[in-house]
């Protein structure tokens, strides 16, 4: 389908320059009595409207806004909404390794232990791995992998908006606590007074 739009669009380029049905260039007796000036603006327009289409990409990411815009302290104040202390979350957020994100939610799947998906290159939350998991991406401004330990399959949404506390590892972030803003529920894997793994 893109090879036809590419061979379709350079037929219009060869029709504004003068080229016949099957791409003959016609004699001058045949061209229509267009002042340069016209011939000059039909390549200005072919020009332009190449610029215009080769700059959507830039233009929409200009124009899009960014969906995820709050501050680290508006994050804290949702998460002390929602149950937790302060001075616990201050406790956890002043480790090296721990993080706060928001985002939404992708692809979660629950994994047995020495289970995940067999490939040559998975991404990394669905690796094999020691021990039962629940692997999903979270996606603001990145694509964050992270593992949810857990025992058994849990209702995590895909395509939720989530706050998320965890533990920076080398390949994936571990959640420790999770909240799910159009669900209204929370989920925890381990205390977040348990320090994160060095």
């Amino acid at each position: 389908y893109f090879g036809m739009g590419i061979i379709e669009i350079m037929m219009w380029a060869a029709r504004l320059a003068g080229a016949g049905e099957l791409g003959v260039r016609k004699p001058a007796s045949e061209f229509p009595d267009d002042k340069p000036l016209d011939s000059k603006m039909k390549y200005a327009l072919l020009l332009a409207a190449f610029m215009f289409v080769g700059s959507l990409p830039w233009l929409a990411k200009g124009l899009a806004q960014p969906k995820y815009t709050s501050s680290p302290d508006e994050l804290r104040q949702q998460i002390v909404a929602n149950g937790m202390g302060l001075a616990t979350l201050d406790d956890f957020l002043s480790q090296q390794d721990s993080i706060l994100l928001e985002g939404t939610t992708l692809y979660p799947r629950f994994f047995l232990r020495n289970d995940g998906i067999f490939s040559t290159t998975p991404w990394p939350v669905y690796k094999v791995r020691e021990f039962a998991r629940i692997g999903f991406l979270v996606l603001n401004d990145s694509a964050n992998s992270l593992i949810f330990p857990s025992n058994k399959p849990l209702a995590f949404p895909h395509g939720s908006d989530a706050l998320v506390l965890g533990c920076k590892h080398e390949d994936y972030i571990e959640a420790r606590w999770i909240y799910f803003s159009e669900s209204d529920e929370v989920f925890q894997s381990e205390s977040l007074t348990e320090p994160c793994p060095p």
